[in-house]
């Protein structure tokens, strides 16, 4: 009698333990469902973002004419889960900004040759590293939306200070969005002197952290500021992101210099037909004079 106690006392802890760990699996799969749902809901809605290009003015005046041409725009919501393509891009905003402290302190010293070579090395290394990291993943993933702008070329020399060129305008689900980048394929610099320079890039793809918010039916214009720094006494120029420049029309100025090209182009219109009316009043009066002669 007491084996066989003692066997369905066990049976019975067995069947309690089984019962336990069913009910611990259920709430788990609700949570993760909730989560989707609010994500779908955040995403409801199209804005407009009209995009611009500018330049800081920082050593851009050593160029005759420096013309970078941008393939590709990207945005990036805010909160959602980033996959391989993103965690590079934070390597990217990395490693610009070592290379940029590390390129001012050549500029200051400027005793020896030597602290120039070694960022240009560890740009090297980088570039390599960042081209590998691009493959890795799309970035329509994980919240990216993209947009080509088909090998849109601009020339920095023109767009100093709050001067900007639009680049296009996109459509984009509305929401928050928090990094911003641009794919360069080409630059090409001519100095004041008339001689061509090198513009290295860190990366094909120049990327900045900037929180803005795009609503839904609303338009927002963004600025993306890019501008050529120098490598200390190498006589080389590397090409990067201002974010302390760039930004939506609320937090930095936007002038538009493609739409003042235009007005101009009005009103050089204008001015052609008042010579053209100037002209008829004339060859009108020699017709009343030949006229009256007659």
């Amino acid at each position: 009698m007491n084996g066989h106690a003692i066997r369905l006392i066990l049976i019975a802890a067995l069947v309690a333990v089984a019962g336990c760990a069913g009910g611990m699996g259920g709430d788990p799969g609700t949570d993760s469902t909730t989560d989707d749902d609010a994500v779908t809901d955040s995403s409801d809605g199209v804005g407009t973002a009209a995009f611009y290009v500018s330049d800081e003015p920082n050593v851009i005046d050593d160029f005759e004419h420096l013309n970078v041409t941008i393939t590709k725009v990207g945005f990036k919501k805010a909160g959602d889960g980033g996959g391989g393509d993103s965690d590079g891009a934070d390597e990217d905003d990395t490693n610009e900004t070592d290379d940029e402290s590390t390129n001012e302190t050549a500029d200051d010293g400027e005793s020896t040759n030597e602290p120039v070579e070694e960022p240009d090395g560890n740009e090297s290394e980088a570039e390599d590293e960042e081209a590998g990291g691009d493959d890795d993943g799309d970035a329509s993933d994980g919240g990216w939306v993209e947009h080509d702008v088909d090998n849109r070329t601009v020339d920095l020399t023109e767009l100093k200070g709050a001067n900007a060129s639009m680049i296009d305008e996109f459509d984009l689900p509305a929401g928050d969005y928090e990094k911003v980048f641009i794919y360069v394929s080409d630059t090409e610099g001519i100095l004041a002197d008339g001689t061509e320079t090198t513009v290295k890039l860190p990366s094909n793809k120049l990327q900045i952290n900037s929180k803005f918010t795009v609503g839904n039916g609303e338009r927002v214009d963004f600025v993306y500021d890019i501008a050529p720094h120098k490598a200390g006494k190498s006589g080389k120029y590397i090409l990067k992101p201002v974010i302390s420049q760039s930004g939506t029309g609320d937090d930095v100025e936007i002038r538009d210099i493609d739409e003042k090209t235009d007005d101009e182009s009005d009103g050089d219109g204008e001015g052609d037909g008042s010579d053209e009316a100037k002209n008829g009043s004339e060859a009108q009066r020699d017709g009343d004079k030949s006229g009256q002669q007659n």
